[in-house]
This record gives C-alpha cells, sequence and structure tokens, in this order.
C-alpha cells in the first residue's frame, strides 16, 4: 500500500502530514518512496494533505469569496488574482489558503458564526 497519489489532472503528488514526517527522515522507505515519485513527475507540485475534520470554513464557497473580494480595497487586484488561482486549476483549499492569507480577519475564526460576522 501506497502513501502517495498523484493526481494527473491536478498535476500534483499527494501526501498525508503524517507521510510527509516519516518521508522526513533521511534513508528511510518513506524517503525513497517519495523521492521515487518525486523522479517520476518532477514538474508536478507536492501537496501534503490535510484532514478535512475540522472545517472552520465550511460554507466559504468561490461565490462567499467572491462576493468579499468585491465589497472589499484594492477589489481590482484581488480578483485578478483570484481568478487567476481559479484558471490555474488550485484546488479549494489552496484558494482559501490564499484568502484567509489576503483577508487576516479570518484567520482567527473558529467557527461559521465567527467568520459570518467577520465579513
Amino acid at each position: 500500500m501506497t502513501n502517495i497519489t498523484v493526481n494527473y489532472k491536478k498535476n500534483t503528488i499527494e501526501i498525508t502530514k503524517s507521510f510527509e514526517k516519516k518521508a522526513s527522515v533521511y534513508g528511510s522507505e518513506a524517503y525513497y518512496e517519495l523521492s521515487k515519485a518525486r523522479n517520476d513527475f518532477p514538474n508536478y507540485r507536492l501537496i501534503v494533505k490535510t484532514s478535512k475534520s475540522n472545517n472552520t470554513f465550511k460554507g466559504m464557497d468561490y461565490e462567499f469569496m467572491l462576493d468579499y473580494i468585491n465589497n472589499h480595497e484594492d477589489s481590482e487586484k484581488h480578483k485578478a488574482e483570484f481568478d487567476k488561482l481559479k484558471e490555474n486549476n488550485l484546488s479549494y483549499g489552496e484558494v482559501k489558503q490564499w484568502f484567509v492569507s489576503t483577508y487576516p480577519v479570518f484567520e482567527n475564526c473558529k467557527t461559521r458564526a465567527q467568520w459570518v460576522l467577520a465579513a
């Protein structure tokens, strides 16, 4: 059984957080397994998948992000960045990560109610 998923559609090599930790030990079996995958797919990005069990941003979809962007400062600049990320087929998680770092008011929100009120 492998801990590596090759996503041909997104051009990514996906691993879990626990596998990343094992692969960080030089010379380990996981290290060589990841090295082989990286050599087989040198142009693919490495993505560390995280657990979806603690999704505090459930309901924060692309439409919400776009509405928020359009109603705040630098909307033209941020809308262009948002569109570029989507055009390049970044995952929802990657776009959300960009959105939260661009609008840090959401970083401290732990519940859906908090991020709705922050908007």
